[in-house]
């Protein structure tokens, strides 16, 4: 029961941010833009793309005949999304606006650490999801592990060349 609402949750989850995102396409490829992840002029493409593959995902989700491979795509889709809004933390300057929820959360709001906790939680959701698939289980836990160090690598001192780290190293020389 709580496998499938697991995969119910994400399934819904990723459908219905797929197509708010192809709902407000021009929207999601500048919030994309604004990460600085890709070369300029590949976001509308990015954006097109990550919004198919939710889509995708989404839709796979809702037979348990494709389990665990759904599952552990929506997992890599999360962990993506970490590895960006963590890089997006670890560079200085403004922050990017999420772009997570499409047209649903055209809100000016940065990422920020919250954003990679929640990508943290959806990623145990998807081991979750992957029931007695053992092994993919593990594999997903291990992407959750990556998102934890991705997060305490993006909090302000802790990570190599951010300027609360070089003040501190400045000041005990």
């Amino acid at each position: 029961m709580i496998i499938k609402g697991a995969r119910l949750f994400l399934a819904c989850l990723l459908v219905v941010t797929g197509f708010s995102k192809f709902a407000y396409l021009p929207h999601f490829a500048r919030a994309l833009a604004a990460y600085r992840a890709a070369p300029k002029g590949w976001a509308p493409f990015i954006a097109r793309s990550l919004a198919t593959l939710e889509v995708i995902v989404g839709l796979c989700l809702f037979s348990a005949r494709l389990a665990p491979w759904p599952e552990i795509c929506a997992g890599g889709l999360f962990f993506l999304f970490s590895l960006a809004v963590a890089t997006a933390l670890l560079r200085s300057g403004p922050k990017p606006p999420c772009g997570c929820w499409g047209r649903m959360g055209r809100s000016k709001t940065p990422v920020g650490y919250k954003t990679v906790l929640r990508n943290l939680v959806l990623i145990a959701l998807a081991a979750l999801a992957t029931g007695m698939h053992a092994v993919a289980r593990y594999a997903l836990w291990a992407v959750a592990l990556a998102s934890c160090a991705l997060l305490l690598a993006a909090i302000p001192g802790l990570a190599p060349g951010t300027n609360a780290r070089r003040s501190a190293e400045r000041a005990t020389n």
